[in-house]
Parts: C-alpha cells; sequence; structure tokens
C-alpha cells in the first residue's frame, strides 16, 4: 500500500523522517505551469486512529511524478465522511502568500539574482538559467505576487520563466521539460479527447506594415504550408518598430532600443520579410492546439495506441502532434496534469499554450504574432538571424537529432557508446555519448531526472555548446581568440583581415597596416564671399580620426543658373577653389566636426565684368 510521511505543526526538520507513516486510499495531485500544484488525498478511519493525528498547517511528504525528490504539501482542508478522512494541501512554496514585501527592487539584475531577492528572509531559496538583466518594483506586495502573480511586475512577466517547486527551492528556468521526441496522432471527433485545434488566429499570408505604413513590393510572405489549407488565411501584422531612417530621425530616436531603423529602404524590406518567416517557424500558420487528454478513458480504447507515448510525458515536455486533417506536424506542449498517487499514473493530461493558456488570453492575430516574438526573447535580431550569445533553439535542435544516436547507445554498441556516472558527488559525474553521429556531453540531469541535460554536441556539420569560456577557435581561413576578442581571416591575396578590441578593424599585409572604414556620411554646404564655415557631422563620427573629402558642387549666380562647376554660353567660370585639409588644425575630432573656404568668381560676358559666386561644396567623411 501506498504510504505518505506526516509532520505535526511543531516538527519543522522536514529532512528527517515525519512524525507518522500513514496508508493512501486514493490521493490526486493537480499540476497547472505557474498556477496550481496541490494535492487532495483519502486515508482510512483505521485501527490505530492515525487520522485523528492530521491537523490543518501539518505538513505532508510525498512522491510527485515531476521531480525526483518527495515534496511538502501544507494541510489546509480537512473533510470526514462516512467512509474516508479527506485532505487537501497546497505545496509548501505557497507558504510565501503571507511573506510581504514592503518595497523591494531587483534592479538591472538577471533573473536568479532578482528571484533571490524577493525571498530573502523567507526560508527559500531561487534558482534560475535565465540571465537577462531586467529591473521590478514591488511594492506591498506577497511574494507569490512577485513571483508568479498576474501583475505586470511578476518574475515570471518580466523575466518570462516558468516555475517547478522543489520544496524550499523556488526554480525559474526559460522553460520547463525538454522534447523528448514524444509523438502523437490526432484526428476531430475522437472518442475521449477533448483537443480543440483553433483556427482563429493562423495567418498563411502575411502583409507586414513597417513604421508609417511602409509595405514592400511584394505586400505579402507566403507561408511554406500555405497550401496545405483549403483557404489562404491572410491578414495584416504591424511592424511600428521597423522603421526608414529620415532626414527627421533625431539622435534621440535612433537611442530608442525598442526601435531598429534602417538606412536604405532595401535593409528595411529584408528585415520585414525575415521577421515574417520568423512569425512563420514560430507557428503563426500553425493551430493552437490545447485541452485535455483523459488517460484512464483512453486506456481501454482502440485509439489509445495513438496516445500512448503520453504516459512518459513530463511538466513542461513538447509533444509533437501529427494532425491528420491537414497533414501537418504541430508543437504543442504538457502544461498541466491530473496524476493519481495511489496507481501513480496519469488520470488526465493537458496540452496547450503555458502563457494563452494562463495569462495571456489570445483575441486576435497581433496579440499572437506578439507572443510568438517574445519567446524568442531576445533571440531573433532583426536581420533575421540568431545571435551568438543565444543559441538555446540550436542546441534543441542538435538535441532532438543526437537522440537518436544516444537510444541505441547501449543496445548497439557498434554504433554507439554511452559513458556516464550518476553519483552526484563523484569528481567523474557526468554523460558522454558517442559514436557514427557524433558525440554529446552532460555535466547534469533534467530537473525531472528522467535524462541528462545535454549541451554540448558535436557532429560532421559542427559543434555546438551552451558555453565556450576560454581558447581558440581555428579554422582553414579564420581564428577566434575568445581570450583576447581577436578575429582574424585570410584574404585569397594572403593580407590578413583582423578585428582587434584594442586596435580596430583593419587589413595587414607584410609590414602594412591599413585601417578599413565602416562609417560614411556625405553633405553638401553653401557659402558666400570670405565665409569660413564649421561642419557638424553626425554624432557616432565624434571622438574618431575621420577623413574628409571636399568638391565643388554648384556655382550659384543670381538666377541659381551655374551647376556642376561650369557656366554657360553667357558666363565663363574663371577662378575656384577650397580651403580645407585632414589635419587638427581644421579638423576637431573629439567634437565630430571641421572647418572649410570656398570662393568662385565668373565672368558675365554680355557686361564684361567678374562677378562672386556664391558656391555650394560637396563633402564625404569616412572613419
Amino acid at each position: 500500500m501506498v504510504t505518505f510521511e506526516y509532520y505535526k505543526n511543531s516538527n519543522k526538520n522536514y529532512k528527517n523522517n515525519g512524525d507518522i507513516k500513514i496508508p493512501l486510499l486514493d490521493g490526486t495531485l493537480t499540476f497547472e505551469t505557474n498556477s496550481t500544484n496541490e494535492i487532495e488525498i483519502e486515508i482510512p478511519y483505521d485501527e490505530f486512529n492515525r487520522w485523528k493525528q492530521i491537523e490543518r498547517f501539518g505538513i505532508i511528504k510525498i512522491k510527485v511524478p515531476y521531480i525526483k525528490s518527495k515534496q511538502l504539501y501544507r494541510v489546509y482542508d480537512l473533510e470526514k465522511d462516512m467512509l474516508s478522512y479527506k485532505i487537501k494541501a497546497r505545496h509548501i512554496f505557497y507558504d510565501l502568500i503571507d511573506n510581504i514585501l514592503l518595497d523591494n527592487r531587483p534592479t538591472n539584475c538577471d533573473c536568479e539574482t532578482a528571484l533571490n531577492n524577493i525571498l530573502t528572509d523567507t526560508g527559500f531559496t531561487g534558482q534560475s538559467n535565465i540571465h537577462i538583466g531586467n529591473t521590478a518594483y514591488y511594492i506591498n506586495k506577497n511574494c507569490i505576487q512577485a513571483i508568479c502573480g498576474d501583475i505586470e511586475q511578476s518574475i515570471i512577466n518580466r523575466w518570462c520563466g516558468e516555475i517547478l517547486q522543489d520544496n524550499f527551492k523556488v526554480i525559474i528556468n526559460d522553460r520547463l521539460g525538454a522534447n523528448y521526441g514524444v509523438k502523437i496522432k490526432y484526428g476531430l471527433n475522437m472518442e475521449n479527447v477533448s483537443l480543440d485545434d483553433s483556427t482563429d488566429n493562423i495567418c498563411t499570408r502575411i502583409y507586414p506594415l513597417a513604421f508609417n505604413g511602409i509595405m514592400f513590393p511584394e505586400k505579402f510572405v507566403d507561408s511554406p504550408i500555405i497550401n496545405n489549407y483549403p483557404k489562404f488565411k491572410c491578414n495584416f501584422v504591424s511592424m511600428e518598430d521597423l522603421r526608414l531612417k529620415d532626414k527627421e530621425t533625431t539622435q534621440e530616436e535612433l537611442k530608442d532600443n525598442t526601435v531598429t531603423y534602417f538606412d536604405t529602404e532595401n535593409e528595411l524590406y529584408t528585415a520585414m520579410r525575415k521577421r515574417c518567416n520568423t512569425l512563420f517557424a514560430g507557428g503563426l500558420d500553425k493551430p493552437n492546439i490545447s485541452g485535455t487528454v483523459n488517460m484512464i478513458a483512453l486506456e481501454n480504447t482502440l485509439e489509445y495506441v495513438d496516445f500512448k507515448e503520453l504516459v512518459n510525458v513530463g511538466i513542461g515536455d513538447t509533444v509533437t502532434v501529427e494532425h491528420k486533417d491537414i497533414g501537418i506536424n504541430i508543437e504543442t506542449r504538457c502544461v498541466g496534469f491530473e496524476y493519481n498517487l495511489v496507481t501513480e499514473k496519469y488520470n488526465k493530461i493537458e496540452l496547450g499554450s503555458i502563457q494563452q493558456n494562463y495569462f495571456y488570453q489570445q483575441s486576435d492575430i497581433q496579440n499572437t504574432v506578439n507572443n510568438i516574438l517574445n519567446k524568442t526573447n531576445g533571440i531573433i535580431g532583426d536581420d533575421g538571424y540568431v545571435k551568438a550569445e543565444k543559441i538555446r533553439g540550436t542546441i534543441n535542435a542538435n538535441n532532438t537529432q543526437m537522440q537518436v544516436m544516444r537510444n541505441v547507445a547501449t543496445d548497439s554498441p557498434v554504433k554507439a557508446l554511452l559513458f556516464e556516472d550518476r553519483v552526484k558527488d563523484s569528481p567523474t559525474y557526468g554523460a558522454m555519448a558517442l559514436g557514427t553521429m557524433g558525440f554529446i556531453i552532460a555535466n547534469k540531469r533534467t530537473l525531472d531526472d528522467k535524462d541528462w541535460d545535454w549541451q554540448t554536441f558535436g557532429n560532421g556539420s559542427g559543434f555546438t555548446a551552451s558555453l565556450v569560456k576560454t581558447g581558440k577557435l581555428v579554422g582553414d581561413n579564420t581564428s577566434i581568440d575568445l581570450d583576447t576578442g581577436v578575429i582574424e581571416s585570410i584574404m585569397n591575396d594572403g593580407s590578413k583581415v583582423i578585428i582587434n578590441p584594442a586596435e580596430g578593424f583593419y587589413n595587414e599585409f607584410g609590414d602594412s597596416k591599413n585601417e578599413y572604414y565602416h562609417l560614411s556620411y556625405a553633405g553638401e554646404v553653401g557659402f558666400t564671399s570670405s565665409q569660413i564655415k564649421t561642419i557638424q557631422l553626425p554624432d557616432e563620427f565624434k571622438g574618431k580620426n575621420f577623413k574628409i573629402m571636399v568638391f565643388p558642387k554648384r556655382l550659384d549666380g543670381a538666377n541659381n543658373q551655374f551647376t556642376d562647376g561650369v557656366g554657360d554660353a553667357n558666363h565663363v567660370l574663371t577662378e575656384w577653389g577650397i580651403n580645407f585639409d585632414n589635419t587638427s588644425s581644421y579638423c576637431n575630432y573629439e567634437a565630430g566636426t571641421f572647418q572649410a573656404y570656398m570662393y568662385s568668381t565668373f565672368l558675365d560676358l554680355s557686361s564684361r565684368t567678374f562677378v562672386n559666386a556664391n558656391p555650394i561644396m560637396g563633402f564625404l567623411a569616412i572613419a
């Protein structure tokens, strides 16, 4: 018979055995990500009257499916009936509701720092793998509100995390669970399956609108699976944060990190197209699969063969649903479950989107777009490429492929070998699988202890790691020194292109070194007789050793008839000149300014007189 340990109110030594062990008649654990974690159990009226020792606020320690260690639940409700004694208890994490934050302000810190700031003097500790910096203020809030409450500044909203309770440890990671390759088949009107494949927010043809309603020439981007549907699903998608730079754009606007400015229309159009493809990759062109799978009811049905792999799914795990009706695979996740503590089997499994189900009810296409973009969490840049410091997506993709090799490691040693040490305190704790497809390395287990947390991969196509701390990466033509930050590439002519944090960006050929210029700015300025002008360059030139090229642009007479530095049938240019050189006496490098003087004279053939012109000088600045 399944039993649990019970601790009286006065016993707080939860590492030792409880005051008494009590048999379990029936019991259910209900878990919803970022929301509910509680148990409801029934115990018998036994001859030893053990049931009488149960009291409100006592602690139950019991085995759960989502983590290896037994978990603590505090009793909050007791109910007697004719046959059994019913007990309801919440995870001890919810004790934090009685801890009040009068004024708590984690500032410019990662998630773990903010979490431990909130948990100061509570007896709980925080852990997180979310390293983005953020700031939040908690005034007159309890700790539960601050961590997972439905307020804008809660940890799960500010840092976009998912919570796993492990007794007095609060774990908030970027995601729970993993993709263990579970796949189920799903069609409409299946008995014992209450799944909803909402198509309301599907979009298979995006009409993107940048700032001011700018559209690119072809107007729309189609999903790769647009023909899987009987009709096109079209909609406009606002991309207000992508903007074209113009003369009115101020330096303050350019510093706004929530907006990206582009110098040319082609650059803007490219970013818009890549944003569309990012949205399709995030699932904008696929239905949202959500709902409940009744595992008990399915167990004895013929359809169960299509769902039997769900018995091994854990909280947060990705499930690939093969949608028979439209012939595509859709990824969804286990966001909650109901678990029988006696049979140790799932009663129900809930699939869906964590944010959609519990915090952000989707009502229109733009909310779906924002949700997808928020999930990237800064991983995908405006140029459409994955940022170098955010490679978790690459790791997960490799994990799917390498999982095949890992699964055959012990059964087929000719193909692959698995080395592992599961003794936590061992100096050789960790795992490595290697074989014909490559190798994978891990130094810790997943939170649910179902597998190793594989973070380093290598195969015939390359090498991926969650963290490379030091050393030098060397290829046939390029090397990257991770310690000094120097990047060198060898050109076809034997010269080197070098990026050096200390010396800049330059080309090296033998003993010569020539700096590359990566900034340019063109403009023009008008002069009157005997006038010296100071020209201000944009802010990005300040503090740089810029170079200036000058040239005559136009010669404006009384009627502005002299153009391109020449006269006409009645006027002849007789003299012109520009007084400027690239020296510190003319250039103020710190201020980003330079001084110049231009003069010109032309002969009016009709009056036979020399007349001063008002010249306009063109210039090009590079740095």
